[in-house]
């Protein structure tokens, strides 16, 4: 089996790059196209992956879990790819034509050319090799692809009027992972007879996971999609484009730990063997909180500092936006460690199913009040509550599997060093104007001053790490 470590650290560095290509490139964008362009095309980008939900239906967590259940056996793991994407491959042309008929008579040509985006997602398989824990080849593939993207995006955008070029190398890019993605995964699957294969009799499974997916996307993508047919302004999607960019970033950190947790959650399920999965459960959790309340309290601390040399003048609003979002990092990640990493692999996607829907539904009711007269705001924070509802009810799903009083009690360490560390960046923030080197400033002060807390503290978990690290290092410089 891969090592957890390093698996997290490659599917980290895969997120970071996903969403950091977006970032690099904002300060450029937010004063080319400025941010009406950013909204069209968020408003744009927001339908077609509305839509892009029902053409995945769930096939792609149905697809990783059951390549997880299989890491070690090469037939039932082709089995269960060519199922999977054959059962996808079915549903994508009826979505697409739904898409097509749905945006035809509003006239947006971004909306038009968004659609090859269903014809990409045909070659998508990224889900298998989650499954199969090939996070080496997919933070690699990422890295070089995103470096052309954004070549492409200082070569070809160059003034207001290139909003759809600036897409449509999105678009390319999208393309050209999910192809180089479809390329490689057939070092790993052998072709099956037709008559051997079911595609439909995992559309059950898919069905009930298909709520759950939705509730990962749901502040994401219904949110803009409310924002920009409620609120009807261009600079509101904008805003709340950017500030999500940003907590995205952040976010990536958390969603890393559990997403490389589910397929040998699911893996160790498969076998039977319960105190394995709970022993992962009890350490996933822990270094949530090691990594999720620092990270939280930090992007709130620095958002001040950051975002008026980042993206210019005229985006003040996107501070408060990250104030706002700043305990969705932690929520999310908690919420997600709890349903989509281990209710889901452990074929408990129903109760997981409850808890989104109940969170979509406290989501969208606060949308509809707070949207009209808070715009980017009100969204926000209706984010923040629905995904907290969903965190809540997804602990009481697990509450006589998973000993909670030992998860929580794990942070404690963790609360301290955090508060520490944000008194600190509080009072050195006053003090420092918004630039470059001050933002970097604070961070390497929130950083020190956290670790050296829970070295201080003689934190179990962190001293360990630090000492295999050194360990690790000496052991290189000896060879």
């Amino acid at each position: 089996m891969k090592s957890l470590k390093k698996n997290y650290l490659f599917n980290l560095s895969n997120r970071i790059i996903q969403i950091l290509t977006p970032l690099i490139t904002a300060p450029y964008i937010s004063r080319v196209i400025g941010a009406q362009g950013v909204g069209r095309i968020s408003y744009a980008e927001s339908v077609m992956a509305f839509f892009m939900i029902f053409a995945q239906l769930g096939i792609a967590e149905y697809g990783k879990r059951e390549t997880a259940y299989y890491q070690d056996d090469r037939y039932r793991r082709s089995v269960a790819f060519w199922n999977a994407y054959l059962l996808k491959l079915f549903f994508i042309p009826f979505v697409l034509c739904i898409y097509l008929t749905s945006t035809a008579s509003s006239g947006n040509v971004l909306l038009v050319y968004f659609s090859l985006y269903f014809v990409a997602e045909a070659f998508s398989v990224d889900w298998f090799l989650a499954g199969k824990e090939e996070f080496v080849f997919l933070s690699v593939r990422e890295t070089v692809i995103r470096i052309i993207q954004i070549a492409c995006i200082y070569i070809f955008v160059k003034t207001s009027d290139d909003v759809l070029p600036y897409a449509l190398i999105s678009l390319f890019a999208h393309t050209l992972n999910n192809f180089s993605a479809f390329c490689f995964v057939f070092r790993h699957v052998d072709r099956i007879r037709f008559k051997e294969l079911r595609p439909f009799r995992g559309l059950k499974s898919s069905l009930l996971l298909f709520l759950p997916t939705v509730a990962s996307l749901v502040y994401s993508i219904l949110d803009k999609v409310m924002l920009g047919l409620i609120g009807r302004d261009a600079f509101q999607n904008g805003y709340y484009e950017q500030g999500f960019n940003i907590s995205r970033v952040v976010l990536s950190i958390l969603i890393s730990i559990s997403t490389v947790m589910m397929p040998r959650v699911a893996f160790h399920f498969f076998k039977g063997e319960n105190s394995k999965v709970n022993e992962l459960m009890q350490s996933g959790y822990r270094y949530l909180w090691m990594i999720g309340i620092p990270v939280s309290c930090g992007l709130a601390c620095v958002a001040s500092n950051f975002v008026p040399w980042f993206f210019g003048p005229g985006w003040d609003l996107v501070i408060t936006i990250l104030w706002i979002f700043a305990p969705l990092v932690l929520v999310m990640g908690l919420s997600n460690m709890t349903g989509a990493q281990y209710l889901i692999p452990t074929k408990r996607e129903n109760k997981h199913t409850r808890s989104v829907a109940l969170g979509s539904l406290v989501n969208l009711i606060l949308n509809l009040l707070l949207i009209k007269n808070y715009g980017a705001i009100g969204v926000a924070i209706a984010s923040v509550c629905a995904e907290v509802t969903i965190m809540v009810l997804n602990f009481m799903n697990v509450r006589k599997e998973i000993d909670l009083k030992a998860v929580f009690s794990s942070s404690y360490n963790y609360l301290i060093a955090s508060a520490v560390m944000t008194l600190c960046l509080v009072v050195s923030s006053r003090y420092l104007e918004p630039s470059i080197f001050n933002t970097v400033v604070l961070v390497f002060e929130g950083v020190v001053v956290y670790f050296s807390m829970l070295l201080f503290m003689n934190d179990g978990l962190f001293c360990s790490d630090l000492n295999a690290a050194v360990d690790k290092i000496s052991e290189m410089l000896h060879r």
